[in-house]
């Protein structure tokens, strides 16, 4: 909606169309060739917006993606249950070496595989690794040196 029609609740009438509103009555010869040509440049003005529009919106349409949502497994609170501990779950703190800063240092035990990471012109080599003191499924990708 037009401001104006917002505004005053109908639309805004400029000089160019008031003598569309009621009986056609010009009085003056001089503003009959007026009103034509302001009549002519509305049309040129007109089209040539509708021909920006047109070409602004098949520019849009060609990069325009339909958007796909994946919807995740979602679970309710009261299907939870209370964690009993289980041994298994510890790391003995006898078996990783733990220096005075209370760290240890992770050491790579074996490569589990290899892949190249296809950038766009840059090949990346990477190796899976399996550190000391985790397991298989806490392996990491890392860069090949």
């Amino acid at each position: 909606m037009a401001p104006y029609k917002a505004l005053y609740g109908q639309n805004c009438r400029s000089p160019i169309c008031w003598d569309e509103i009621g009986e056609r009555k010009i009085l003056d010869p001089t503003a009959v060739s007026w009103i034509e040509e302001a009549r002519e440049k509305v049309k040129l003005i007109r089209q040539i917006i509708q021909t920006a529009q047109s070409r602004q919106k098949s520019y849009a349409d060609n990069r325009r993606k339909d958007l796909e949502f994946v919807i995740h497994n979602i679970f309710h609170v009261s299907i939870l249950k209370k964690y009993h501990p289980d041994p298994s779950h510890v790391l003995q703190p006898e078996n990783i070496e733990i220096d005075e800063t209370l760290t240890y240092e992770e050491r790579p035990i074996k490569l589990l595989d290899r892949k190249v990471k296809e950038l766009r012109n840059k090949q990346i080599p990477l190796v899976k690794v399996l550190w000391k003191n985790h397991g298989l499924k806490e392996a990491t990708w890392e860069v090949e040196e």
